[in-house]
């Protein structure tokens, strides 16, 4: 739903770029876009599912890694070779520290971020695009939803000059009722003034015969 017109958005603004021989204030506009959602195995579902539809491969895309990956890597410094080390530490699709001025589209959890963010592996946070998939698990969770708060205050989302530039979207299968009682309400009104409601009577309901499989997403590489 929200990938599809990101890319487009995307593959537009690089037009636009190769276009525009003057920017200096480019890089302080809000670029690229940042997506939550409430899982490991839910990002890099995500992150795959982006560069199948990025044909032309021109977004880049990463999922954040956590600083608990890299630090055994890094303690094993003397014990293992200056390149192995490399190579362990250079998955493309999985990052501890993020550039936002060089990236498209970062994909992440609301727990590796604040981390990452408040471990200074996070620069130029300032993204055009905020898409917090899975809604209504991060936000009927409490400890979701101070994980949610610090990275929305953080992202100054209410900042009534960013505002007219950016773009959030809330998307989940389902909405329940719970979402709308009392402080989640409440909630909703502090963060998201203007929110306007798409929903769709038509539901979708998971088979019981589906296969499953597990994915062991801290080992898995693209």
């Amino acid at each position: 739903m929200y990938l599809l017109p990101l890319i487009n958005d995307l593959y537009t603004s690089f037009d636009e770029q190769r276009n525009i021989k003057e920017h200096l204030k480019f890089w302080e506009n809000p670029k690229g876009a940042l997506i939550l959602t409430s899982t490991k195995e839910l990002c890099t579902q995500i992150y795959r599912d982006l560069k199948q539809l990025d044909t032309d491969d021109l977004v880049k895309a990463t999922r954040l890694g956590s600083l608990s990956m890299v630090a055994p890597v890094v303690r094993r410094f003397d014990e293992i070779k200056k390149a192995d080390l490399q190579e362990e530490l250079s998955n493309e699709s999985l990052a501890n520290y993020v550039d936002f001025k060089k990236m498209d589209v970062v994909i992440s959890t609301p727990a590796q971020l604040l981390t990452l963010i408040e471990a200074r592996r996070i620069q130029r946070l300032n993204p055009k695009y905020i898409v917090i998939d899975e809604a209504d698990l991060l936000m009927t969770d409490q400890s979701n939803i101070k994980l949610l708060s610090s990275i929305l205050d953080k992202l100054n989302l209410l900042n009534p000059d960013l505002m007219h530039q950016r773009k959030v979207i809330l998307t989940a299968a389902t909405f329940p009722k719970s979402i709308r009682r009392n402080s989640m309400e409440e909630y909703l009104k502090r963060y998201f003034p203007n929110l306007q409601v798409s929903r769709s009577n038509n539901y979708l309901f998971i088979s019981q015969d589906l296969n499953h499989s597990v994915v062991d997403v801290e080992g898995l590489s693209f």
